[in-house]
């Protein structure tokens, strides 16, 4: 191989090397996680997951989450929270199922978007149990994201919140 030829192989991986770093660069991301803790009744929000959505791109828009749950019958309501926001970002809590969707068009700033999905339990949830959530689909404007769970296997206890603030008013 002369020097001409081998000179242009190069500069052909070093653009091929630079094209695949931006493209890295401005895809999107998702990662979901649970903290180990339990979920209690009597208590309005609990946090079964967590969703960090990295955006390359301010103009992005989150469409529809989808879960999967196990313990559903235990749970009476699921909402999807944005933090810094006060209003649930895709609408209003929903009944519990075995499957959930969450639909809407929220906008992701440029950067880390964080979401929990947090559940109420009903009275009589029984404390033998254990539930747990699973992201199974996140669709965004720039197309599906495919989401890595970090902590699988976790599942929440159940417990109940023996006492609350203004329990004695």
């Amino acid at each position: 191989m002369n020097r001409k030829t081998s000179s242009i192989l190069l500069c052909i991986l070093l653009l091929a090397l630079a094209s695949s770093q931006v493209a890295a660069q401005d895809a999107m991301t998702a990662t979901s996680s649970q903290r180990i803790h339990p979920v209690l009744i009597r208590n309005p929000q609990n946090r079964l997951l967590t969703i960090q959505i990295q955006s390359p791109a301010a103009e992005t828009r989150l469409q529809s989450l989808t879960f999967s749950l196990s313990g559903s019958e235990n749970i009476e309501s699921l909402q999807l929270l944005l933090e810094g926001q006060e209003e649930p970002p895709l609408g209003a809590a929903q009944p519990a199922a075995d499957r959930i969707t969450f639909r809407g068009t929220q906008p992701l700033k440029q950067g880390a978007n964080t979401l929990w999905l947090s559940c109420t339990l009903k009275t009589t949830a029984s404390l033998l149990e254990k539930v747990d959530a699973t992201c199974t689909s996140l669709v965004t404007s720039a197309g599906e994201v495919t989401v890595s769970d970090t902590t699988p296997g976790v599942q929440k206890r159940i417990g109940v919140a023996l006492r609350r603030h203004m329990d004695d008013n």
